[in-house]
């Protein structure tokens, strides 16, 4: 089973995300180029994969609330799901076709999950390096929440996705300072 599907039933959106994320990457992956949309996934990838390297190793598995994430579980999460969305824009740039293969399989160090995640960003990049605003839009595939995106908007999604869980990871870590300093 995979990890995602292991944490589902926590998965919370707030009311109107949604909606305002669907409207971000809509105009966003209309108003900018894909170089532009790269450079702003790379920043994002990179926010994340600071976050995720500063969590000391004894905070790793551990849960801030009862049932709640471990700040672990938030950096698999993201990975699992920018290297899944990754691999699939990546074959559309490279092939201009979604591929068959199922998503990488996340593994269960943090350091081998954020040079997964950074080695996912690389192949990216240099699939857009090579075929950039060339690629067709028309070819979509549907998101759990967002319905139907081209490969531009779900590039905007991992931004997105790692701004969202990078914060996250921090505010669970953060949990677990004050958490430690109140029981001292």
């Amino acid at each position: 089973m995979a990890f995602e599907e292991q944490k589902t039933d926590e998965l919370v959106i707030p009311e109107g995300a949604t909606e305002v994320i669907l409207s971000y990457v809509r105009k966003k992956a209309v108003d900018w180029d894909a170089k532009k949309i790269m450079s702003r996934v790379r920043d994002a990838a990179q926010i994340y994969e600071t976050v995720a390297a500063s969590i000391p190793v004894y905070d790793l598995e551990r849960h801030s609330s009862e049932g709640g994430w471990s700040p672990l579980d938030c950096i698999r999460h993201a990975a699992e799901v920018n290297t899944g969305t990754i691999s699939r824009v990546t074959a559309v740039l490279n092939s201009g076709a979604l591929p068959t293969d199922p998503s990488p399989v996340v593994p269960a160090e943090r350091d081998d999950v954020v040079l997964m995640h950074q080695n996912a960003i690389l192949q990216l990049s240099k699939a857009l390096d090579v075929k950039g605003e060339s690629t067709e839009l028309e070819i979509s595939w549907e998101h759990p929440f967002l319905g139907n995106l081209n490969w531009k908007e779900w590039l905007l999604t991992v931004r997105v996705h790692c701004l969202d869980h990078a914060q996250q990871t921090q505010d669970i870590h953060s949990a677990l300072s004050e958490s430690d300093t109140g029981a001292s």
